[in-house]
């Protein structure tokens, strides 16, 4: 409580407050007060240095007209097109929160009891969420923490070549190729869980646990969404689920990385595993689509395993 009432004081008083939907070339802005009243028709601009500058100008020009003490600009991070913009907007002083995508997409059925996509609408809904506090704070790491972030992927890399090549020395993998094995030692993608709470266990394991959004789809009991843990690993969370108490948790599956999907589950089945789902394509209905193939199978023990392989 004591936190939302932190926020809520940020966007109260004379200030005004900017919801920006965020797409790959183009986006679009709404600048409101914090009673929620329009200050300006909403805007597009192009993701690019003359187009933050032309939502910058007309800002200022409304915080001169309005004489408001901040800007406060909620974004919702979609994918990496936000961060060009939030970097620039950072750099130039401004306060800067993020939004929720589940939020904002709840907020559109709510607000017109119409879940269809608009940017001028989401552009609005985003500035609403950030009048009523419900944001998060927008950490981009500086210095030896974006030096620490850059170079963990190179680093990770190199270990997993050297770990490779000292197995191989080792006699511990055949001379076949990894492209005709497969290889599920790329660690997990995912586990997924089916809920009866799907808007509260979003909401703890975002506020709570600090996973952040990445895709989401689906409607009703049909709704699904991943959140991103870090390091390449995501929680799945699946509406639907029974309300009975569960005294060993819902997870239902876990998903491991995979280069090959189709070697990885034909090397499960020589290994004894029962496959319930043979290698095929599936489109993820994200927008865009999100491209995988998966195959699944049951262990030894029972557990099932997914395979997960981009497209």
């Amino acid at each position: 409580m004591q936190q939302h009432n932190e926020k809520l004081a940020q966007v109260t008083g004379n200030v005004v407050i900017v919801g920006i939907d965020v797409a790959k070339r183009k986006h679009w802005a709404r600048i409101t007060d914090n009673r929620g009243f329009s200050l300006t028709q909403p805007f597009s601009f192009q993701n690019t240095r003359d187009g933050f500058f032309r939502l910058r100008a007309k800002m200022e020009k409304i915080r001169e007209k309005t004489e408001a003490k901040s800007v406060v600009l909620g974004l919702e991070p979609t994918g990496h097109y936000w961060k060009p913009l939030a970097w620039h907007l950072k750099e130039a002083g401004y306060t800067l929160v993020l939004v929720n995508p589940y939020h904002v997409k709840r907020s559109k059925e709510l607000e017109d009891n119409s879940p269809t996509k608009s940017d001028r609408k989401d552009a609005g809904l985003i500035a609403s969420l950030v009048r009523q506090g419900k944001y998060m704070t927008c950490l981009l790491p500086e210095c030896i923490y974006a030096d620490l972030r850059r170079h963990w992927y190179p680093w990770k890399s190199v270990k997993e070549v050297v770990l490779t090549s000292y197995s191989s020395q080792s006699g511990d993998r055949s001379d076949e190729s990894m492209e005709e094995r497969g290889t599920v030692r790329r660690g997990f993608h995912h586990v997924a869980m089916r809920v009866s709470g799907f808007d509260e266990t979003v909401k703890f394991y975002t506020e709570g646990l600090g996973f952040t959004p990445d895709i989401s789809w689906g409607e009703g009991d049909g709704r699904a969404i991943m959140l991103d843990a870090g390091n390449g690993n995501f929680i799945e969370i699946f509406a639907g689920g029974q309300d009975e108490a569960k005294t060993e948790g819902g997870f239902i599956h876990l998903a491991l990385h995979s280069n090959n999907c189709d070697g990885d589950v034909e090397r499960a089945r020589a290994a004894g595993a029962q496959v319930t789902v043979e290698a095929k394509d599936v489109d993820i209905p994200t927008n865009p689509p999100t491209q995988v193939r998966i195959a699944f199978c049951k262990g030894l023990n029972g557990e099932l395993i997914e395979f997960f392989q981009y497209r």
